[in-house]
Formats: C-alpha cells, structure tokens, sequence
C-alpha cells in the first residue's frame, strides 16, 4: 500500500504547479486516493475469493482424506468454522 502512495508521488510529481504553494498538502492527496484505489482493489479480490468458494462449495475445498494428525485437526476445524462464519456475514 505504501508502494502504490510512493510509485504515484513519482508518477505525478510533474503536474505539482510551484506557484500554488503547498506541495505537502498536494502530496498527501495523492497517497490518500492510492490508498483508498488500494484498499478497492483487495475488496474486489477478497469478493472474487469468496463467490469462487461460494460457487465451487467450500466443503468441497476443505475436504480431509484422513491422514491429519490430531493437533492439525483442531486447527483445520477452526479454518473451516471461520470460513463459514465469514461466507454467512456476508
């Protein structure tokens, strides 16, 4: 996140008018908006994520073939209970 902020302060840094004044205030807006382009981004991609589980069942994905040792057990129930959870907030 605090790349795209960097790369788009580089990228815009021609179009800052000198004559204006200040380039802090300018500067902050790029970065803020790259945050929020960012922070767009991962939701589409985590809205991706969750429609292919969706679609594709999620028990199907989280199938076990019986060879997990007992203290993995646990841990893939936890998994798969939080995956549940968050496919039925939404």
């Amino acid at each position: 996140m605090i790349c795209d902020g960097v790369e788009n302060c580089v990228q815009y840094i021609d179009n800052f008018d000198i004559n204006r004044g200040n380039p802090f205030a300018y500067f902050t807006q790029i970065i803020y908006y790259a945050f929020l382009r960012r922070i767009e981004k991962e939701k589409r991609q985590l809205d991706i994520k969750t429609k292919i589980l969706e679609q594709s069942g999620f028990d199907e994905v989280f199938v076990s073939d019986g060879n997990i040792l007992d203290s993995s057990d646990s841990d893939y129930n936890t998994i798969k209970s939080n995956v549940h959870q968050k496919m039925t907030y939404n």
